[in-house]
């Protein structure tokens, strides 16, 4: 583990989690139920949302930097994430066909694509975040100064808002470990 500050970590923790929570959910769900698809659905949006919210933020802030420092990377990631974008739209797709199926034994049948698709969705997150925390950062690390690293923190958190940023913080807290939680406490 690095000393040098971590700008893609923390966010990757929580959006893993999100995305177990939001698989547990599908996992669950009663697909022959409107309520209960509707509910599911909401959640793989809201994820997707969030997903590709950050995605465009590495593409806007990290991935210039890349482009300098280790342009193949700044490759990899602009092809790997255009990719999780096509699955997400193709698991959004499923749901609106679950809502146009004919009888039970199609929603079921439908709802099992959606699973799959969502769980394919979430491996494929999970390599990409680890190629990110691993490559990524190691290329930032090597060619960036700890106050370079802050300025995209500071752009990203300005892009994002203040309303905003406290969705993002939560998310961030709630996949914090006891020492993460304790380097970002405020002060006495």
């Amino acid at each position: 583990m690095s000393s040098r500050p971590d700008i893609l970590t923390p966010i990757h923790k929580g959006l893993q989690l999100l995305m177990f929570e939001t698989a547990a959910t599908v996992g669950r769900t009663d697909f022959t139920s409107a309520a209960e698809t509707s509910v599911a659905e909401g959640e793989v949006l809201r994820c997707s949302a969030l997903l590709l919210e950050h995605a465009g933020h590495e593409d806007r802030w990290v991935k210039p930097l890349l482009a300098r420092l280790a342009p193949p990377l700044a490759s990899t990631m602009a092809t790997e994430h255009a990719q999780l974008e096509r699955e997400a739209d193709e698991v959004a797709t499923q749901f609106a066909r679950l809502r146009t199926a004919a009888d039970a034994g199609e929603r079921l049948a439908l709802g099992v694509e959606v699973r799959h698709g969502f769980d394919l969705l979430l491996a494929h997150h999970l390599r990409h975040m680890t190629w990110e925390e691993e490559e990524v950062n190691a290329a930032l690390w090597a060619g960036l100064a700890d106050s370079e690293l802050g300025g995209v923190v500071s752009h990203v958190t300005s892009e994002i808002g203040p309303a905003h940023m406290k969705d993002w913080e939560a998310l961030v807290e709630a996949a914090a470990n006891p020492q993460e939680r304790q380097a970002h406490a405020p002060p006495p």
